[in-house]
């Protein structure tokens, strides 16, 4: 089967449903869900090398994930400004672009489930002659009429089993452009930007007629969007979890959904270490992070209460943590520490390496000597880092009251220290911090 036939059946064969389930930990959920779901090596192994050779290559055709928003709205009123699925520029450089969503990968990943690779030369030919399609799904009347690549492609089926293909490296923000970290938004404003819908005009080659624009782009555009790219289409950046309603957790996580956890990304850098190697050290390298990565299995034990399963869960998408379910919204008084808690959180704060707090306990640890350290000389390592509101940050780490970060510090005099609640915990993970 050659990669055109592929795609025209991706939804065979047909993914089946996610099982019911449950899992306390990270880890747990790890060894549960998403272990028996990883891709084999020499699947991966044969993407990554095709992909690699691929950004490498000239004559290319890129996608960058931005101006495909699920902005339903916009689709129902047609806006011509709004959206960009499958929208082509033409740059007179070694690579041209197209816009497109998250859709894009589910056509690599489920190939990859399915242990299919093609050949360089057709996976080449299917991009360069706009036949690869750039998603599926529902698309708005002036996207089909500008789109040069195909928006309405066959469905993989992943979302329909209940999956949710999920990200361990951000695609939208950490893009680092040699100098400072991007979001999406601020790399399409300096080098990919949205333009007007009237750009995009009828043009003609030997593959037939489509709509595209010519804009020029600037040299360091060209990294950055190859990163992007390899963010967004190889396997070695993504697991599979169950979808945001079919799921809930005893813990908040980000955006009420474990694919989104800080913690199993960080967790899922360890483990693909564990069974890629370098195949993954050396895809690290090429996605622009910036910054040498750490691998660490701190968030194993980081307690998360994930039950899961086919059908939707009554609560999915508003979690709670089991202490609020059962006290609702009455205030309760209690000197006991939860240790659970403070485990979590400073786990959390260990993993999330470009957080308020992580920078303020690294600065802290930098400085410290037996034990303590001067408050102005953390602020001063704070400032260096570039991190505002330190005496804010501060004040909300030496309390458990109301929405504070949560008694971290103590604080005599000039003198911080960790508290006495905090103190094991923080050791415990004190690498981390370093």
């Amino acid at each position: 089967m050659n990669l055109e036939e592929k795609l025209a059946t991706i939804n065979v064969p047909k993914i089946s449903k996610i099982e019911p389930g449950s899992a306390k930990t990270i880890g747990d959920f790890w060894s549960k869900f998403i272990e028996p779901n990883l891709l084999p090596e020499k699947v991966v192994a044969e993407w990554w090398n095709l992909l690699k050779r691929y950004v490498d290559d000239k004559d290319i055709v890129l996608a960058i994930r931005a101006f495909r928003g699920r902005n339903k709205s916009a689709q129902e009123k047609n806006k011509d400004d709004e959206l960009r699925g499958g929208f082509y520029t033409i740059t007179g450089s070694t690579y041209n672009y197209f816009y497109t969503d998250n859709y894009f990968t589910a056509y690599f990943y489920k190939m990859a489930m399915d242990g299919f690779y093609p050949t360089y030369s057709e996976f080449k030919k299917m991009m360069v002659t706009r036949k690869f399609p750039a998603r599926f799904g529902q698309s708005s009347e002036p996207e089909q009429k500008r789109a040069a690549f195909t928006i309405d492609g066959k469905d993989p089926g992943i979302s329909a089993a209940g999956y949710k293909i999920s990200h361990i490296i951000d695609v939208g923000s950490g893009i680092w452009d040699g100098e400072k970290y991007l979001k999406m938004a601020k790399v399409c404003e300096d080098f990919f930007p949205r333009g007007s819908y009237k750009e995009w005009t009828l043009h003609k080659d030997s593959y037939g007629d489509f709509y595209a624009r010519e804009r020029g782009v600037k040299p360091e555009a060209e990294k950055i969007i190859k990163a992007i790219f390899l963010r967004m289409t190889c396997p070695l950046n993504y697991v599979l979890t169950p979808k945001k309603d079919l799921h809930t957790t005893e813990v908040k996580v980000e955006k009420n959904d474990i694919g989104e956890s800080r913690q199993l990304q960080q967790y899922a850098m360890f483990k693909f270490y564990e069974k890629y190697g370098k195949l993954y050290t050396d895809y690290l390298n090429e996605i622009g992070l910036g910054e040498k990565p750490v691998f660490s299995r701190a968030s194993e034990n980081f307690v998360v209460g994930i039950k899961y399963g086919p059908s939707k869960i009554e609560g999915a998408k508003r979690t709670k943590t089991e202490k609020k379910q059962q006290l609702g919204n009455a205030k309760v008084k209690t000197n006991a520490v939860d240790h659970n808690k403070v485990r979590n959180r400073i786990v959390g704060w260990a993993t999330q390496t470009d957080s308020k707090i992580h920078k303020i306990l690294k600065a802290f640890f930098a400085v410290c000597r037996n034990g303590k350290a001067l408050v102005r000389d953390v602020e001063q390592k704070c400032s260096n880092a570039h991190l505002q509101d330190f005496r804010g940050s501060l004040a909300s780490l030496k309390t458990d009251a109301g929405k504070s970060y949560g008694k971290v510090f103590e604080q005599s005099g000039e003198y911080l220290k960790i508290c006495e609640e905090a103190r094991a915990i923080v050791e415990e993970y004190r690498d981390l911090f370093s």
